[in-house]
Order: C-alpha cells, then structure tokens, then sequence
C-alpha cells in the first residue's frame, strides 16, 4: 500500500513540475502580448519601407523611446510602394522609395509636402542632399554610390575606364544587381544615353544593351556581392560603394572605381502619404531617423551610405581619404549622375521582367 501511495504522489509531482515548465514557457511566449494589452501603445504608424534599407533596431528603439509602434511593410520593388499608396483602403503614413519616384507621386497627388519647422533635423542633412526651398515633398534618407568593383589580381581594365567596358566582349564574367532602377541607369551610361532624358526609343536600346550584356553577367544580385568576389566567383561587378568596401576589408586587391562619365547616384527618400490622419507622428518619425545617434545604428547596419552631414563626412575625412578603399571625393560626388526621374516604375519592372526570360 505504502509503495501504490508512494508512486502516486511521485508521478503527481513529475506532473506538477512539467505542468509548472510548460506555464512558464508559454508565460514568457506570449509575454508581448500579455504586455501589449496591459501596456498598450500610444499609437501606432504604418510605415512602408525596402527591408535592407533601415535596421530593425531603429523600429523598436522609436517604439522603447515614443511607445508609438511601428508596423512595417515590406516591399520588393518601387512599384509594389505605388500600389498600396494609391489604395485608399490602406492606411498608410510613411514611406521610404526611391526618389526618382518623388516627383510622380507628387503628381499622383499621393503624397504631401514638408518644411524645414516641422522636419527640424533637416540641417543635418549633408549639403549635397538639401533643397534650397523652405517646403520639400521628400526627405533623403540612405543612398548608393554606385561604381565598379574590380579584383586587380584577376583582371586588368582600361584607364580610363567608361561605362561602356561593362557592355563589350569580356572572357570574364560579371555580377550586376538584379534591381531595375540600378539596371535601367547602367544600361544608359553603357549606351551613351542622358540619364534625365529616356523616353520609350531610349529604352528600347538600354533593353537591347543589357541582352547583349547578359551573356557576360554570371549572377543578378544585390546581396552578397562581396562574398562572390571573396569567393572569387566574379572579378568585375556593378556595385554600391558600401559593397566593394566591404571585400575590401578581406582582400585588398578589391578596388572601387568611378568611370569617367561619373557614378550613379540613387537615393532613398521618406514621403508622407497624402492621406494619412497621423502626420504629425510621421513628421517625428522622421526625425528621429535624422538623430546623428539614430542614422549611425543604420550605417552600421546596413549596405547603405547616411545621408546626414557629421557621419558623412567623416568618409571624406584627411584621414578616411588616406584609406586603400575611399569613398570618392565630394567633387566626384558632386559630378555624378542622378537615377532617372521621368521614368514608369511599372515599366522598369516590365523591362526587368523581359531581361530574365531573354536568352
């Protein structure tokens, strides 16, 4: 009896502590929302942005600092951003785009304007991306400098080099991003063309250009190009600067190199959606992403340059410049081209979409 007694009450208590382990796990799983509904936040922005261009972390260190959540959509490509803004079901504030895109959206009437009092981070901004005028329809955020990355210890190019190198008959192969902004304006350097004036005949060449190209490309992307080069599975790629700089640091005959005709520029600008009811939350929001504190965590988090006048020009600093690997010189900056702004998202994707099907 004492042994029936005894074995009752220990696989009681094993019942007990698995009973006990099971309700703290499922204490600490659904602790968020536990916390949510007992703490919930002041308010909430819904925010449209590229992924790789922001850190999560500066979500969350707005949501600790304001208690007003972020709910962030992600998106894959300019046009994706025009849809949902144009869709008056959706309720979003915010949104991060390519600024090739500002002025059709302005057009669309599908954003509104800000001034220098309400974005009072706005000096902070680098010379080079502020508007002169008191009111402005975007904000620049992050941005690319776009080049040539070169391993020297496998191919040797010409000096100096012009974009149209990237287009001629080449015993190597070559890497470029799978992105159709960065794509459309690499195909008009390479072909002669002004990058403020393609219209449907010059985007017939940059599509004829870039498929005589794609026997050369060995992969579309814009992600871990730096790790293609390290593996040497390409010596020559279409890439950011941030890119480059990144091999570089592991192997130094990985160079960045700016054709003759200029780098390409390409900015990713804030818009405040037209109807948005939470303007003054998004107006915050921006900048706080402005804060010298803040736009360092995405510097360092991301493959995109800041676009804030301190953390910029310490890449142009006597002894940054000294470095194997530079960015190049505010003059350079200054010469460079401007990603198209006369141009149709949808028919970049349809240019895109053509390109990978071409054989």
């Amino acid at each position: 009896m004492n042994k029936i007694f005894s074995a009752f009450w220990k696989n009681k208590l094993q019942y007990m502590i698995f009973m006990s382990y099971t309700l703290i796990l499922l204490f600490f799983l659904y602790l968020p929302k536990i916390n949510s509904l007992i703490f919930p936040a002041k308010d909430a922005l819904n925010v449209i942005i590229f992924p790789e261009m922001i850190s999560t972390e500066i979500l969350h260190e707005f949501t600790k600092k304001t208690g007003i959540k972020i709910n962030a959509k992600n998106i894959e490509t300019d046009a994706e951003a025009c849809i949902l803004m144009a869709d008056e079901s959706t309720p979003y504030d915010l949104a991060l785009v390519s600024d090739y895109l500002v002025p059709q959206l302005m057009q669309k009437k599908l954003i509104t304007t800000m001034n220098k009092e309400e974005i009072h981070t706005y000096p902070q901004l680098h010379t080079f991306f502020q508007k002169k005028e008191f009111v402005f329809n975007s904000v620049p955020y992050a941005w690319s400098f776009f080049g040539i990355g070169i391993n020297k210890e496998v191919v040797s190019v010409p000096t100096p080099l012009s974009w149209n190198y990237l287009f001629q008959p080449l015993e190597i192969k070559i890497c470029v991003p799978d992105e159709p902004l960065t794509l459309t304006s690499l195909g008009a350097l390479g072909s002669g063309i002004n990058l403020q004036k393609i219209g449907s005949a010059e985007l017939t060449k940059i599509k004829t250009a870039l498929e005589t190209q794609k026997q050369f490309v060995e992969i579309y992307t814009d992600t871990n190009i730096a790790l293609l080069f390290l593996n040497n599975v390409v010596p020559l790629a279409f890439a950011s600067y941030k890119t480059i700089q990144m091999a570089h640091q592991y192997n130094q005959n990985i160079s960045f190199v700016v054709p003759q005709e200029g780098g390409i520029v390409i900015s990713n600008d804030w818009v405040m959606i037209a109807n948005s009811k939470k303007q003054s939350l998004a107006k915050k929001f921006i900048n706080f992403c402005l804060d010298e504190k803040i736009a360092k965590i995405n510097e360092e988090n991301t493959e995109f340059l800041p676009t804030t006048k301190i953390l910029l020009d310490t890449y142009w600093s006597p002894e940054a410049q000294k470095s194997s690997c530079p960015l190049p010189q505010e003059t350079i900056l200054n010469r460079s081209n401007h990603a198209p702004s006369n141009l149709n998202p949808q028919d970049l994707a349809q240019l895109w979409a053509e390109l990978k099907v071409h054989n």
